[in-house]
């Protein structure tokens, strides 16, 4: 079928609350985790609202999602959306306040879903052992990396710079995000699947609320569980066959969805009204997911993959 496919990146700029709506032990508010592997994730359902909510007119908007609430003629949209997968966690640390923290399984996942929108690239997937951190070569940690509570044995290993470059040039852009991607250079960190697990399980954030009645006193006191600020996830996109008899091609339709994003940040999740949500977000075409991994990598701190 033709299509046309790429690539959501998107890094939080404040705490992120998908939320699951239900009570699961002593959070009262977690956030919406994959069964098996126990990783945050966005039900592809909510970032598809929220797209649908940013195109310009209902013409447009029917056909990249199909048929409004309500209407008698029933269409397809020609969008079709992955759940948002995270990419890197940011965890605390004792040295640079904190690491994004990569694993192996994140990386070979990242590869199979840049294989199912129809591009074969190279994902540098390095072997880790547990209670180990493979660094790059800029990095400016010594032979120990503490992490929330554990303390790391670092190994330098020129993978970690390609994937820096690669993970930058997905969700972070390169004019608001020019320093983080310095410090990305530095301070990317792959582990072990196990060791990532626990950090996405041990590293979000709990925010306390509470409901005060009219004499100050509490009425409703409750725990919500947030992604932290500059969290990094994608989603994949595949945009197909117009249905609604625009016949637009699939390119043209992609290019809807670009307009859709032009403004660079969208409202995730719940807790909005308390600023919680808002992500800066880049889609990439095919063409660019292949000039980014395609790309030689300097080793410079912060430096720019070279595509010449």
């Amino acid at each position: 079928m033709n299509r046309t496919n790429g690539i959501i990146g998107m890094v939080t700029e404040t705490p992120l609350h998908p939320g699951t709506g239900q009570n699961l032990g002593a959070i009262d508010l977690p956030i919406q985790r994959e069964r098996h592997t126990g990783y945050p994730t966005v039900p592809s359902s909510s970032l598809k609202g929220v797209l649908r909510s940013l195109t310009d007119n209902d013409v447009e908007a029917r056909v990249l999602f199909g048929s409004a609430l309500g209407e008698k003629d029933l269409v397809s949209g020609s969008l079709s959306l992955s759940d948002c997968r995270i990419l890197a966690i940011p965890v605390r640390a004792l040295e640079h306040v904190f690491f994004w923290v990569t694993a192996p399984y994140v990386l070979q996942r990242l590869k199979r879903d840049l294989a199912l929108i129809g591009t074969q690239v190279d994902v540098p997937i390095p072997d880790v052992k547990d209670g180990q951190a493979l660094i790059a070569k800029v990095s400016k940690v010594r032979e120990k990396l503490v992490l929330e509570d554990l303390i790391l044995d670092t190994t330098s290993d020129d993978a970690v710079a390609k994937l820096a470059a690669i993970i930058a040039d997905i969700c972070l852009t390169e004019d608001v995000h020019s320093e983080v991607r310095k410090k990305m250079a530095r301070d990317l960190v792959v582990v072990s699947d196990a060791m990532f697990a626990h950090f996405v399980n041990y590293s979000t954030h709990v925010v306390a609320r509470n409901q005060l009645d009219e004499g100050k006193r509490s009425k409703n006191l409750w725990y919500s569980e947030v992604l932290p600020t500059d969290s990094l996830l994608y989603a994949s996109v595949m945009v197909g066959r117009d249905l609604t008899g625009s016949n637009l091609e699939p390119n043209k339709s992609f290019d809807i969805l670009s307009k859709a994003l032009s403004g660079k940040y969208i409202q995730l999740g719940g807790n909005e009204t308390i600023g919680h949500g808002w992500c800066s977000v880049t889609l990439h075409p095919l063409e660019s997911l292949k000039e980014i991994f395609a790309q030689e990598v300097t080793e410079s701190e912060g430096g720019k993959a070279d595509n010449s």
